[in-house]
C-alpha cells in the first residue's frame, strides 16, 4: 500500500513553486502562469474532501454500470468473464483548469515586460499574506503551507520595488510559508537577519560545495565576496552614532524627542552631531556593515534593540541577553533593550484615538506595553474597511502612507501617531518602577545621547 500512503501523505505536505529568473517569452510564460497555478492547488487543496466525494461518486457509478454490464454478459456469454471492475485513474485536478491574466488596456500580461510580470508576482505574495494573517484572525484553518523558491527577486526591479519585495516575502513567511531566494545583491541580503543567510561557495580545487550560516562570521565572507566592505571614513563633526533597527524606530525616536523638547521638558539636543543608522544589533548584514563603518568613523555608539517580549513575565530571551552582554564589553557602545517590546510600544493609546478621529480605539485589556502593536492597528483598519477611514496617514515629510498592512501600520504609528502625542504621554510610556523607584526610559536614553554630544 505504499502508493497509497504516499498519496495520503501528500495533502499534508506544502505545496511548491518555483519562481525562475531566467523566463521564456511564450505565451504559457511561467512567470505569468505560476502564481494562478499556485492559487488553483491552494484552492483544490481546501477542497480536497469535495473532490474526493465527487470521485468517490463517478467511481460508485461506473462500478454500478460495470456490475450491471457483468449480469448481462454472464446471461448470455458466461464462459468470458466472472468479474469486471473499472480501473479508475484519479484526475491532475490542478492540469484542468487554465487561467489567463489580461490588464486592463487589453494587452495580455505575458506581453508585459519582465519587470511588470515581476510586480504580478510581488502582489501575489502579498495578498496570499493578508489572506493567511485574515484566516489567523477569525480563527480559521490554515490552509496548506506554500514553499516559495525565488530566483534573484530583484531581476528587472527599481530599487525601490526591490524593497518592497523583501517586506512582502518576510510578511509570507511571518505568516506560516517557507521562502528561499538567491540574489547576488548586497542591497537585498543586508535585509535578512543572520540565520536567514546562507553562503553557498565551490572549493576551486575540488569542485566541492560547502554552505555556511547562522553566525556572525557568515557576514565577512558575504560582503567579501559581494564588495561591500567598508573603507576609511572621517568626520570632524560627528560624536555619536545611534543604531536602532529600523528607519520607523528612528522616526519614532525622533519624535519622542521632539515633543519633549517642543514642550519645554526638556533642552534641545545638538543633532548635528548625532549620526542615526539602521541597524542596531538585529543580525542583519548591514548591521555588520554599518559597524564596521562605524568603527572607522572613531566616535561613541549607542545602541537601541527591541526585546520582543510577549508580556512582562517573559524573561528577555538568551539571544538579546547574550547581545547585551557582548555590547557591554566594547568600550566605544552603550547598549540599550527595550523594557517594552518594540518602540511601537511606547505609542499612548489615546493618542491612536485623537489620531484617527476617534475611528481606531484598541480594545479592553490590550497590554499595549506588549502587544503588536502595528497587528492590532492593522485589524482595527480591516473592522472599519480601509474605504470608510477618515484619517489619511502621512510620513514625517508629509507623504502620504498607501496601505494598511502591519509592516504600514508599524510606519503609521511611527511616524503619524507619535508625532501626535503630548508631552505627558510620552513621559506616562516611558515610566517603570525598579527598585521602589519611579525611572523613565525615554529620559534615559536622551540623558545619554545628551551626555555623548554635549
Amino acid at each position: 500500500n505504499g502508493k497509497a500512503i504516499w498519496k495520503s501523505l501528500q495533502n499534508y505536505l506544502p505545496i511548491f513553486a518555483l519562481f525562475q529568473s531566467d523566463r521564456p517569452s511564450t505565451d504559457q510564460d511561467p512567470e505569468v502562469q505560476n502564481p494562478m497555478k499556485v492559487a488553483v492547488e491552494q484552492a483544490l487543496s481546501q477542497m480536497e474532501a469535495d473532490l474526493d466525494a465527487v470521485t468517490a461518486q463517478i467511481q460508485a457509478s461506473a462500478q454500478a454500470t460495470a456490475d450491471r454490464t457483468l449480469v448481462k454478459l454472464k446471461e448470455t456469454y458466461p464462459e468470458l468473464a466472472s468479474v469486471l471492475t473499472p480501473k479508475f485513474k484519479k484526475p491532475p485536478w490542478k492540469n484542468i483548469f487554465k487561467l489567463d491574466l489580461e490588464a486592463d488596456d487589453g494587452i495580455p500580461l505575458n506581453k508585459r515586460g519582465s519587470g511588470v510580470r515581476r510586480l504580478v508576482l510581488l502582489s501575489f505574495f502579498q495578498a496570499e499574506a493578508q489572506k493567511r494573517k485574515d484566516e489567523a484572525v477569525v480563527g480559521g484553518a490554515l490552509a496548506r503551507r506554500v514553499v516559495y523558491a525565488i530566483e534573484e527577486p530583484e531581476t528587472s526591479q527599481h530599487p525601490d520595488n526591490q524593497i518592497r519585495i523583501i517586506e512582502a516575502l518576510k510578511e509570507l513567511a511571518e505568516s506560516g510559508s517557507q521562502v528561499i531566494l538567491t540574489t547576488h545583491v548586497p542591497g537585498l541580503a543586508k535585509l535578512l537577519p543572520v540565520d536567514c543567510i546562507r553562503h553557498v561557495t565551490t572549493d576551486e580545487t575540488t569542485g566541492d560545495t560547502s554552505i555556511e550560516y547562522g553566525e556572525e562570521g557568515v557576514y565577512e565572507h558575504v560582503a567579501d565576496a559581494l564588495g561591500v566592505l567598508p573603507s576609511p571614513i572621517s568626520s570632524s563633526e560627528i560624536s555619536l552614532a545611534i543604531l536602532l533597527e529600523g528607519k520607523n524606530d528612528i522616526d519614532a525616536l525622533k519624535s519622542l524627542i521632539k515633543i519633549l523638547v517642543d514642550a519645554g521638558n526638556i533642552d534641545p539636543l545638538e543633532d548635528n552631531k548625532i549620526f542615526w543608522v539602521i541597524g542596531g544589533g538585529d543580525n542583519t548584514l548591514q548591521d555588520w556593515i554599518e559597524r564596521k563603518y562605524l568603527d572607522k568613523l572613531n566616535v561613541h555608539q549607542i545602541a537601541i534593540q527591541d526585546s520582543d517580549r510577549s508580556a512582562s513575565a517573559v524573561p528577555l530571551s538568551p539571544e538579546k541577553t547574550q547581545w547585551l552582554h557582548n555590547m557591554g564589553q566594547l568600550a566605544n557602545l552603550t547598549a540599550f533593550v527595550t523594557r517594552k517590546r518594540n518602540m511601537d510600544n511606547y505609542v499612548h493609546i489615546a493618542a491612536v484615538t485623537r489620531a484617527t478621529g476617534g475611528q481606531i480605539t484598541f480594545p479592553a485589556g490590550t497590554d499595549e506595553d506588549f502587544v503588536r502593536m502595528p497587528n492590532v492597528l492593522s485589524q482595527q483598519i480591516s473592522t472599519i474597511g480601509s474605504q470608510n477611514l477618515q484619517f489619511a496617514a502621512t510620513d514625517l515629510e508629509g507623504t502620504p502612507i498607501q496601505g494598511y498592512s502591519a509592516s504600514k501600520c508599524k510606519r503609521i504609528i511611527a511616524s503619524f501617531i507619535i508625532p501626535q502625542m503630548t508631552a505627558n504621554e510620552v513621559l506616562q510610556r516611558g515610566e517603570y518602577f525598579e527598585g521602589g523607584e519611579t525611572k523613565n526610559e525615554i529620559l534615559e536614553w536622551i540623558e545619554e545621547i545628551r551626555t555623548r554630544t554635549s
